[in-house]
């Protein structure tokens, strides 16, 4: 073979189809086909434009990962195996000759309108949850499809459709178990459709798992069948589980995973891992992460039907993950339809990218924790019933917190609740909550650029000692937009709003509050009311809205919110062309 890098880059680039920024695409797409030598790569993804291979180095004991860079050059971010990638690329037939891929470079170049995630194998008689992503045509979420329905089938008709409901670009739902082997799964959606072939397994193809794994290193993956957690497994400090695309790991009730190693769950978009309870009629209890010194990470993985596990904090029931003193990495992944609520913890260092919290108990709740939320979508949490705090996000303590680029849609209770807690929320939607969109008590949020809308309540605020500060939030169509709140009987609380170029519109009142008004400082605001509220540049007047019956708020070109902010910005929420 020739070692022309051009060559290599050109097979590459028309190797990796129908790929997200930051998402990944497998080279291999059965159980039979991981790679045995180091010339032949694991994964492939593309990283803000440019392309990352990684190897896996004989033993299978470490891997290569080398980026190859926009400008046709190879940068090795971690090369343990000690690739040559001028020479050593013979797996570029090897891909072809597989024909894991097409090779239009016109397919490569449109990006594909719909993304469809889920297992590509069911086990018979299990539900099997799917996602399903509307694309913008830079690869981004489409945020303004605000409400929409996806067509879901089979082709072969063992499913007749089913509508998934979509709420700002994302839409999920568990598939009801199926005797049947395989299938053929299409979505559909305003004329473009996506498909996937997923082959079934036989609850009876399996691979018991129980007690203490070994030291060093243990690999979970498809060619061992389904991963079956018959009693409580644990991780010994010091060693990893790894688990590979397209494994399926079924717990039995209330059967939980004990980590004081490090788990690497590899799965991805196109290949995800699965955790899931070997009775849907009785869920799994949880994963959790105990005094752990390495970082986890878990990519392109599903969690359904866990969290019956001891209760911990709000709602008093437990998470399907928990962790105490740890450090984790999550992209991708989505946690669907759990008796529990997807996360709890304290003390740890966690990030979330792309991820999915949608008809659990509660979606996440963190206590003095380090953590960083972009770009995920927490949507469908309880209406109401006998569930109290069922909050998509509840962020107390101390840390490092910051919420960005994400969506908040559709609860029972509030939005985002936060305890003494200080987090920077940037550049979010947070709408149709029967309570509150941002509750606060205590603490000190930032919140700038989102758009609150269609709440009771847009922003709410408890304490004594509270500091709210608010800037270019449009906060519009809630019955209160901005609420002081004395709800514990402390009549000298002192609770301050700092509130600068934001629109509040479309609402009963403007303000209510239990306590002096002079608190709640407004300036260089479009605020709907009787007059002026007071405060330096602030107006009463229509902020034409381009369309605000179909939610868009953004400015029409004449609007008067339009320069009138502070220093002369636009007042409200600034929509982002790639959220």
């Amino acid at each position: 073979m020739s070692g022309r890098l051009s060559s290599v880059r050109a097979v590459l680039i028309l190797a990796v189809l129908s790929l997200e920024s930051h998402g990944f695409s497998e080279v291999f797409s059965r159980r039979d086909s991981m790679p045995t030598q180091s010339d032949e790569p694991i994964s492939v993804m593309r990283v803000e434009g440019n392309l990352m291979v990684r190897w896996l180095c004989p033993g299978f004991q470490k891997t290569s990962l080398l980026l190859l860079n926009g400008e046709g050059g190879w940068d090795a971010i971690d090369n343990a195996c000690a690739v040559d990638p001028e020479t050593q690329y013979s797996f570029v037939p090897a891909v072809s000759q597989k024909g894991f891929y097409r090779t239009s470079l016109e397919e490569i170049q449109e990006f594909p309108r719909l993304r469809l995630m889920m297992p590509g194998t069911f086990v018979r008689d299990l539900p099997m949850p799917v996602r399903i992503d509307i694309m913008r045509p830079d690869g981004s979420v489409d945020w303004e499809v605000w409400e929409g329905e996806v067509s879901f089938g089979s082709a072969s008709e063992f499913l007749l459709p089913v509508l998934i409901p979509v709420h700002n670009g994302v839409g999920s739902l568990l598939l009801p178990g199926t005797g049947t082997s395989s299938g053929d799964f299409v979505a559909s959606y305003g004329g473009q459709q996506v498909s996937k072939i997923v082959g079934g397994i036989p609850p009876s193809q399996e691979t018991p798992v129980a007690g203490e794994l070994p030291e060093g290193e243990t690999i979970w993956s498809p060619g061992d069948g389904i991963i079956h957690v018959t009693d409580a497994v644990t991780v010994p400090a010091g060693s990893v589980l790894r688990i590979y695309p397209d494994t399926i790991v079924l717990l039995d009730p209330k059967k939980s995973i004990f980590v004081y190693g490090t788990v690497e769950c590899l799965g991805t978009v196109e290949h995800p891992v699965l955790f899931a309870a070997a009775n849907p009629d009785a869920p799994w209890g949880e994963i959790r992460h105990d005094h752990t010194t390495t970082k986890s990470v878990y990519r392109g993985t599903f969690f359904i039907k866990g969290g019956d596990s001891p209760g911990a904090g709000h709602t008093g029931k437990g998470p399907v993950l928990r962790f105490d003193h740890a450090a984790i990495d999550f992209d991708y992944c989505n946690f669907m339809d759990n008796y529990g609520k997807g996360l709890y913890g304290n003390n740890g260092d966690l990030t979330f990218k792309h991820c999915l919290f949608s008809r659990s108990e509660m979606g996440m709740e963190v206590v003095d924790t380090d953590i960083s939320i972009d770009r995920c979508f927490f949507i469908e949490m309880p209406m109401g019933g006998d569930v109290a705090d069922n909050d998509p996000l509840y962020l107390h303590g101390q840390g490092n917190m910051s919420v960005t680029n994400t969506v908040f849609a559709i609860g029972g209770d509030d939005g985002i609740d936060t305890l003494s807690s200080g987090p920077v929320i940037e550049n979010c939607i947070i709408h149709g909550f029967l309570d509150k969109g941002i509750s606060v008590f205590y603490g000190a949020p930032h919140i700038s650029n989102c758009l609150i809308f269609d709440n009771d309540y847009g922003i709410s605020a408890k304490g004594d000692g509270t500091d709210v500060y608010v800037d270019r939030v449009t906060i519009v169509r809630n019955r209160v937009s901005v609420q002081s709140r004395n709800k514990y009987n402390d009549p000298d609380a002192i609770i301050k709003y700092y509130v600068t170029n934001c629109i509040l519109w479309d609402h009963d009142r403007a303000v209510q509050t239990d306590y002096p008004i002079e608190d709640i400082s407004i300036t260089f605001s479009d605020v709907q009311g009787t007059g002026v509220f007071s405060g330096e540049g602030n107006m009463n007047e229509d902020p034409l809205f381009v369309a605000p019956g179909e939610n868009n708020y953004r400015l029409q070109d004449g609007s008067p919110c339009r320069g009138a902010g502070q220093n002369g910005v636009d007042m409200g929420y600034a929509y982002p062309e790639s959220p």
